[in-house]
């Protein structure tokens, strides 16, 4: 997406979209780790909240 942005003709989105991603790396893992521990949580205490996880594919042996 940001190589599009930079294609474009638009000083302005191609200045934005630069400082945008000169911070991704930082935002990323954390956003990552507060995801996975939330979907954790949720798995553990409400695994009926969470629609897609199956029981049978991911914890049962068999």
């Amino acid at each position: 997406m940001l190589l599009i942005v930079v294609a474009g003709t638009d000083p302005d989105a191609v200045y934005l979209a630069q400082e945008y991603a000169r911070f991704l790396p930082l935002l990323m893992p954390s956003e990552a780790l507060l995801t996975g521990m939330l979907l954790s949580i949720l798995l553990v205490y409400h695994p009926d909240w969470v629609a897609t996880f199956n029981d049978h594919r991911y914890i049962d042996l068999q």
